[in-house]
């Protein structure tokens, strides 16, 4: 009886555990959170606008959370070294290269921590139909004057191109001298320019249904490229993975394409309380219906995989970790 007694006594303080995290973060007083993400409309900003309206209830009275409308997943990994957010949209890929100090970081970023995934981006290269271009290599091979657009540098889609476009032997460069261009840009600009005619393709990694992805290949007359295998096989050793987008990802995309593709996940700054990141690793594991409810892109990933070996670039937050150990998901 006392045995029986005792576990259920173990029960019920399980089942207490969030009220008490919450507690002690109250007892501690308000916190004020920085959320970095990406620009207003993106999925990166709706998926943290979406997280923080779960997470405030559960915060200390008034505490507060800041989405910051930047400056995507490179920027935002330097906003967390530099101590000026807490978490930030990041994808998988490029926490790797800071945490290694690789790639396009001088130096080991050590405040990095992952929390979890949150959905699969592809890398999209979208060519117009009066551009002509059916195919990367023939294009590349006849030093095509391709007038290609990207993101803003900060995006980690921005970076991925240029890898890309490196894997096939050329460089922004080398379309200057051929004639064409390499412009870093936004998408309210590049949906009217590709329509107008003034440039030939964009590129960059997004979500399936991506809102401005879609709107591009709805009104302007294209296809999604095909990336050569070894030019896949090339970017697989950055980090990313092969991947085959599905039919009808986005509109008049009726075929399979071959690209590659990473997750975006949430990051956090070693220095944010465990009890915190716990709460929103919860949130992101027991809310996911929820949130895909809200943005169905979430729906892409399931909560175990965001603790698998492999799925993620930096250490797990110890939060996220006491949390993931709880669930039974790792070891």
């Amino acid at each position: 009886m006392v045995r029986k007694n005792r576990m259920r006594g173990w029960i019920v303080l399980f089942g207490l555990l969030p009220f008490f995290l919450a507690s002690a973060a109250s007892a501690a007083g308000p916190v004020h959170l920085r959320f970095a993400s990406h620009v207003i409309g993106g999925t990166g900003y709706t998926q943290a606008a979406l997280m923080a309206q779960l997470l405030r209830p559960l915060l200390p009275e008034g505490s507060t959370i800041d989405v910051l409308p930047y400056s995507g997943g490179i920027g935002n990994i330097k906003l967390i070294e530099e101590g000026k957010a807490d978490f930030g949209m990041n994808v998988t890929a490029t926490d790797r290269w800071a945490v290694e100090g690789k790639i396009i970081f001088d130096k080991k970023y050590k405040k990095l921590r992952h929390v979890g995934l949150t959905d699969v981006f592809y890398m999209c290269v979208f060519a117009t139909e009066k551009s002509g271009i059916t195919s990367l290599e023939q294009a590349f091979k006849a030093k095509k004057p391709i007038r290609w657009f990207a993101l803003e540098k900060g995006a980690t889609g921005e970076v991925a191109t240029r890898l890309l476009i490196e894997a096939y032997g050329a460089s922004s460069d080398k379309l200057k001298e051929w004639g064409g261009f390499f412009t870093n840009t936004g998408w309210v600009n590049i949906g009217p320019m590709l329509k107008d005619a003034r440039g030939d393709i964009v590129s960059h990694g997004v979500g399936i249904a991506h809102p401005s992805m879609t709107e591009i290949s709805l009104t302007v007359p294209g296809r999604f490229l095909d990336l050569d295998e070894p030019v896949r096989n090339a970017l697989v050793e950055y980090g990313f993975g092969k991947a085959d987008m599905p039919p009808n990802s986005f509109t008049k995309q009726p075929k399979t394409v071959k690209t590659i593709a990473y997750f975006m996940n949430v990051s956090a700054s070693v220095d944010v309380p465990a009890d915190i990141v716990y709460l929103l690793t919860k949130i992101l594991a027991e809310k996911h219906d929820e949130l895909i409810k809200g943005h169905k892109s979430f729906a892409a990933v399931t909560p175990e995989q965001s603790c698998q070996p492999g799925n993620y670039g930096a250490p797990l937050h110890p939060g996220a970790e006491r949390y993931y150990r709880e669930r039974g998901w790792i070891k």
